[in-house]
C-alpha cells in the first residue's frame, strides 16, 4: 500500500476514542487487554456494534495485528442478546487472542 494511504489509514485507527460517544468503551475484540495488545500496548482497532430487534447483538473489531502492523484482521459476531454485552464482549475477546497466537510466530503449525 503506498505510504499516504497507509498514513491515513493507520491515523484513523489511531485515532479512534476508547470510549464512544454513545459512552460504549471500545476495550473489546482487538482492544481487549491480553495476548493481542498486552495490557499497555496500544492497538490500531476500530470497534463496531448494533442491537438488532430480532435478539442478536452485531458486535465486530477490525484493526491491524503482527509485527509492524502487517496482517489486517476482521473478526465480525452476531450473538443472542440473553448473555448481556459483558456476555458479548467477553465471547469476541477470545477470538483475537487465538489470532494473535498465529499472526505473531506463536503458532509451529501442529
Amino acid at each position: 500500500m503506498p505510504a499516504t494511504d497507509r498514513e491515513l489509514l493507520l491515523g484513523a485507527l489511531a485515532e479512534a476514542p476508547s470510549v464512544a460517544r454513545d459512552g460504549f468503551a471500545q476495550d473489546f475484540g482487538l482492544l481487549a487487554p491480553g495476548p493481542v495488545t498486552g495490557e499497555a500496548a496500544e492497538a490500531v482497532a476500530k470497534q463496531g456494534w448494533m442491537c438488532w430487534f430480532s435478539g442478536c447483538y452485531h458486535l465486530h473489531s477490525a484493526g491491524l495485528l503482527g509485527p509492524e502492523e502487517r496482517f489486517v484482521v476482521a473478526v465480525p459476531s452476531i450473538q443472542p442478546r440473553t448473555g448481556g454485552w459483558a456476555q458479548a464482549r467477553e465471547e469476541l475477546d477470545a477470538v483475537p487472542s487465538g489470532a494473535a497466537v498465529v499472526l505473531t510466530g506463536g503458532f509451529d503449525g501442529a
